[in-house]
């Protein structure tokens, strides 16, 4: 990979990193209709139908408003016809949201003729790609379930791989070249997918997908046999450090698109944590324990094993992050 990579720097500010990169292709497909066109054709004929020809004049918005609140990642809309390609971009399989693509569909009809409309969800992997490195498993991947769900009823649909993308040549734009490295070594790697598929899935529904890979990836990184499934740790076995399983644990923490900022009280008495902080793993129980002091949204509470939990938007009582089995045990992710 590229010694200096402006995108692996984003994802090292913050994790969440597909406003970016939807941004980005964006910016990138306008600046190839009025320069180098190589990008932006090769961009329509991934996306639209086979028979749509290349337009000639065409238009590229980012963010474009649908009905109500709904916005679609990106709208490439073609003067010459009044066809238009729909794209929802994501970077991550946990971002998917079932009825998502459905929801866009039915949007994209209140402004423009059914016959006339064309979606594209581009993820990281396809079907395609992914059968060349899990095989069969490629259908057990969340934005494989959710295209080929909506694709039964809409034909004019198409799943796109970022991988597909960074094949297309674009001459003359460094920055394009640190995006295909970024793609093909990080946001599409195939060990990454491998190791992916084997992880718990409990925090898919509750937190953003890049907080969720972030998250994983962070863990996998200090351990990678850290636990029986990505769900129990066995501080016995276990390799990372307490600052590590912290540091993992504060990815969601800090993730405001579904987090809430709602201050919490510890509801875990004092005696009761002697138990755990005079264990032999009491620097792991002092690290989650320093959680709930450090975020105001975060909390402990227990009646003889305790639980981590976290303020969230959609859930009044929070959402647990961790929970104690016994002095030398953790569950991740796992709701009370």
């Amino acid at each position: 990979m590229d010694s200096f990579n402006i995108f692996q720097t984003i994802k090292n500010t913050t994790h969440r990193i597909e406003p970016f990169h939807s941004q980005f292709l964006g910016d990138a497909l306008r600046a190839s209709l009025v320069g180098n066109r190589s990008l932006f054709d090769g961009v329509w004929n991934l996306c639209a139908p086979a028979d749509w020809k290349i337009p000639r004049n065409a238009e590229v918005t980012n963010e474009s408003q649908l009905e109500g609140s709904q916005r679609i990642d990106i709208l490439i809309e073609d003067k010459g016809t009044g066809r238009v390609v729909g794209i929802e971009v994501k970077t991550s399989r946990a971002s998917a949201r079932p009825g998502q693509l459905s929801g866009y569909l039915q949007g994209l009809r209140s402004k423009h003729d059914n016959e006339k409309i064309a979606i594209a969800y581009l993820t990281p992997f396809n079907r395609q790609h992914a059968e060349t490195t899990i095989g069969e498993n490629a259908g057990m991947l969340s934005t494989v379930k959710v295209f080929e769900e909506f694709h039964r009823s809409f034909d004019r649909a198409r799943h796109v791989s970022w991988l597909d993308v960074a094949e297309i040549e674009w001459d003359g734009v460094e920055i394009w070249s640190q995006h295909q490295s970024y793609v093909r070594n990080k946001m599409a790697a195939r060990d990454g997918l491998k190791k992916s598929l084997s992880r718990n899935r409990s925090f898919d529904e509750f937190f953003s997908g890049d907080a969720v890979e972030a998250f994983w990836e962070a863990l996998f990184k200090s351990n990678r046999d850290y636990a029986n499934d990505g769900a129990i740790i066995d501080l016995e076995s276990f390799s990372g450090t307490p600052k590590e399983l912290a540091g993992a644990l504060t990815i969601l923490i800090r993730d405001d698109e579904y987090v809430a900022r709602r201050a919490k009280t510890d509801r875990f008495n004092e005696q009761l944590r002697q138990r755990f902080l005079k264990s032999k793993h009491r620097q792991f129980h002092e690290a989650l324990f320093d959680l709930s002091r450090r975020f105001d949204h975060v909390w402990v509470q227990g009646e003889g094993n305790y639980g981590l939990r976290v303020a969230h938007k959609d859930h009044s009582s929070g959402v647990s992050l961790v929970t104690s089995r016994d002095p030398n045990c953790l569950l991740i992710g796992r709701r009370r």
